[in-house]
């Protein structure tokens, strides 16, 4: 194993952890069944019971929509503007949505630059080598290619795997950001625009 290969390692593990941390955000704690949550807290804010809707929200967990419909319930409920609650929890949202996914987009695109390196060292090292080795020449030639095999594989393996991991990440931020328009929108209706 080389210092490049290591080093391709350690890239491949931030980018694995780090895609599997925002998997389980996006995929798993931030989703929620929007439409029956969405008929519950609004049969509950349509009968002016505040501290049910706010304990339904509550009852949401981590979910982006439930944590949406509680700040907004939680500022009504203080003589607070629900929209700048709104607000507020919009951007936090965003910006929990897009952490993580510039650093699999880099840390992607520097593992096959690492690979391509890995593969130019490989190669100079067995045309610069002195006569010392132990091996035959072609020997050499040949460890020198299975070890640039592997290196430019794990390069190309953990882009790949970054870049896909990326799209459906990206694909389910869209439709989570589409669920919290509408949330948002109902929320309003009832909260905002009913002073």
């Amino acid at each position: 194993m080389t210092p490049y290969n290591v080093a391709q390692l350690v890239v491949a593990a931030v980018v694995c952890g780090t895609v599997v941390q925002r998997l389980l955000v996006i995929l798993y704690r931030a989703p929620i069944e929007l439409e029956p949550y969405l008929n519950r807290l609004g049969g509950r804010l349509g009968e002016g019971d505040l501290e049910g809707a706010k304990t339904l929200a509550e009852a949401g967990g981590s979910s982006w929509v439930a944590l949406l419909a509680g700040a907004m319930v939680r500022a009504k409920m203080a003589g607070e503007d629900p929209g700048a609650a709104r607000d507020s929890v919009w951007a936090e949202l965003r910006d929990e949505g897009g952490k993580g996914l510039h650093a699999i987009r880099g840390l992607s695109s520097i593992a096959s630059a690492i690979g391509l390196l890995g593969v130019i060292v490989e190669f100079r090292h067995v045309y610069s080598a002195d006569g010392d080795s132990a091996l035959p020449a072609s020997g050499l030639q040949a460890q020198a290619l299975q070890h640039a095999a592997v290196t430019m594989a794990l390069g190309l393996v953990t882009s790949l795997v970054g870049y896909s991991a990326l799209r459906v990440l990206r694909r389910h931020l869209r439709r989570l950001a589409q669920d919290l328009k509408r949330a948002a929108r109902s929320l309003d209706e009832q909260l905002v625009l009913e002073r």
